[in-house]
């Protein structure tokens, strides 16, 4: 018996010890070749004993080989531009004028002669200001252009002397942007994007599982992304260094700055205020005469209803005092019979034949002033 027992604890040992070099076997060709990995059985339990995670959503060995195929790249170092000087700087530069002039469309026209000389474009215009219908009326209106012109980086400090030609320049200032760094650590971390592309690509095709292609490709659209942005980013700088910006204003006036108010005395001053007040007088009073003899036959259609408007008026009132006299004149004539009968009746003697008072149907309106003075005297 006991060597029974003996030979017996020596087979399961045997046999535990074949196991675990077994799994062991196992688990070193899962890490070394992580796209012979098997595929799921059918109760969902994946070979090795590693079973389905609920938190991740993946099987504890796909997470390891995960790991293994999509090793974290590391960002390249960002580019240093003082340690390179064969780096070229990149600086965006903007300019501001404001012109005046007494030829608006003479002006837009030296504007686009220049800008073809100096090899620009405009990217925005709006041109306006012009009102016809109180220019029509006498008023005078100003016209204004605003341009936003882009010129080449070399040509702009040629582009602004330019404008002198245009009218008088009462205003031109300009900024420097340097970008140099943000455009070369932009360009560094595109690099690294484009690199960790190229890895995943590379990986995409060792992939044999669906779930490690459904990985790659989703990591490779945020790649992807980014490249896309950042590759857009640097084109719009690149586009900015490469084309500077010019905001031109022109401005139509009747006389340019300068021959009004700059560097003239307090009393030259008020005399040109005077002068400008009675040049408006002048085109108020123009303009005024303008509209009356342009409105004219509107103006004597309206005079005509006038007078007749009124016509009917003073007739209405002529009849409504005319019947008032007329009755007025009647309670007059009815209010002495009355006095007179009251009379006669008073110095007559009580035996003798009285005739009737004449008769009245209903009471005759009075005058208010003369019923105010016969009670007073019958008081």
């Amino acid at each position: 018996m006991k060597r029974i027992t003996a030979v017996l604890i020596a087979v399961l040992l045997s046999i535990i010890l074949l196991a675990s070099c077994s799994s062991s076997a196992k688990s070193e060709n899962s890490l070394t070749a992580p796209a012979a990995s098997a595929a799921p059985s059918v109760d969902g339990a994946y070979p090795g004993g590693s079973g389905y995670d609920n938190n991740t959503g993946y099987a504890s060995t796909d997470r390891e080989i995960m790991s293994v195929i999509m090793p974290k790249v590391a960002d390249t170092e960002p580019v240093s531009y003082q340690a390179d000087n064969t780096l070229s700087e990149k600086i965006i530069y903007r300019a501001y004028s404001i012109v005046e002039t007494i030829d608006f469309d003479i002006a837009l026209e030296k504007v686009e002669a220049l800008m073809k000389s100096h090899g620009a474009f405009i990217e925005n215009s709006d041109i306006g200001g012009k009102n016809y219908q109180q220019s029509y009326y006498g008023t005078q209106t100003y016209r204004s252009a605003y341009y936003e012109i882009r010129v080449p980086k070399d040509n702009l400090d040629e582009m602004t002397n330019g404008l002198e030609s245009i009218g008088n320049v009462i205003s031109q200032r300009s900024n420097a942007e340097n970008i140099t760094s943000q455009f070369y650590d932009t360009q560094s971390r595109l690099n690294s994007y484009r690199i960790q592309e190229e890895r995943l690509l590379d990986m995409l095709t060792k992939a044999d599982t669906v779930a490690d292609m459904i990985e790659i490709e989703s990591k490779l659209a945020d790649i992807r992304y980014n490249i896309e942005s950042l590759t857009t980013t640097l084109r719009n700088w690149q586009n900015q260094v490469d084309y500077s910006t010019l905001t031109l204003t022109i401005n139509e006036v009747q006389k340019f700055t300068e021959e009004t108010s700059i560097h003239r005395s307090y009393w030259q001053q008020v005399g040109d205020d005077f002068s400008i007040t009675l040049r408006n007088v002048g085109v108020f009073f123009t303009g005024l005469f303008k509209w009356i003899v342009v409105s004219s036959p509107v103006l004597i259609i309206l005079a005509v209803i006038a007078v007749v408007v009124i016509i009917l008026i003073r007739r209405s009132i002529k009849r409504k005092e005319k019947l008032r006299s007329e009755k007025y004149n009647a309670a007059q004539t009815a209010y002495q019979a009355q006095m007179a009968y009251q009379y006669q009746n008073y110095h007559t003697p009580q035996t003798a034949q009285q005739s009737p008072p004449p008769s009245r149907t209903q009471d005759t309106p009075q005058n208010p002033d003369t019923q105010q003075d016969n009670s007073s005297q019958q008081d």
